[in-house]
């Protein structure tokens, strides 16, 4: 059996560390991009609506069903909300792919060897 090195060990969390969670972080991103995304399109479908649906929509609220009450609630989100969110959704992506860039030539690095 090889016997590895010192330190090995830790150059071995490092990687995982790098690779897991730069995986992870990058997928919140991407998802939470997507989700700002539909927000925002749902939100242009509800202004899309006549001044009278819209009102009719909020005045039968309570006997509307789920998916038309969820739509009329996402319309309802700041802009500013977005914005952030949209921000913080890019910085998570970068973070996340950096990680892996990271990661990936390490990782040959250590394979090649």
């Amino acid at each position: 059996m090889a016997r590895r090195r010192a330190g090995s060990w830790w150059q071995l969390l490092m990687l995982w560390s790098c690779t897991f969670l730069g995986g992870a972080v990058a997928g919140m991103g991407a998802f939470l991009l997507i989700q700002v995304r539909v927000v925002r399109s749902i939100r242009q479908q509800v202004d899309d609506l006549s001044g009278v649906e819209r009102f009719f929509g909020k005045m039968t609220f309570l006997w509307r069903d789920a998916d038309e009450k969820v739509f009329l609630a996402l319309s309802e989100i700041p802009e500013e909300y977005l914005g952030h969110s949209w921000e913080a959704a890019h910085w998570l992506l970068g973070f996340g792919i950096a990680g892996i860039a990271l990661a990936v030539p390490w990782y040959l690095k250590r394979r090649w060897r």
